[in-house]
């Protein structure tokens, strides 16, 4: 396969998937196809709607996180 966007080869990858639920930030490792060239990623069946499923899940409770760091404002 090759990317749509710049005719890169593309490879499975481990990738940290963001989901950001109010102000926290959530870092999930899922295996994804990833162009070489541009970084494009290409999700298998079912893979969003599981993001999907996790971020309405994570809005009613967060079992299951531990916390690894702080994000914090500064003012310019």
């Amino acid at each position: 396969m090759n990317c749509v966007l710049c005719g890169g080869g593309v490879e499975k990858k481990v990738v940290d998937e963001e989901i950001k639920v109010f102000n926290d930030h959530f870092l999930l490792k899922m295996e994804t196809e990833v162009c070489k060239n541009c970084g494009e990623r290409y999700y298998a069946e079912g893979q969003i709607d599981e993001l999907i499923h996790l971020k309405k899940r994570l809005e009613k409770e967060k079992t299951g996180c531990h916390e690894v760091g702080k994000v914090y404002q500064m003012s310019s």
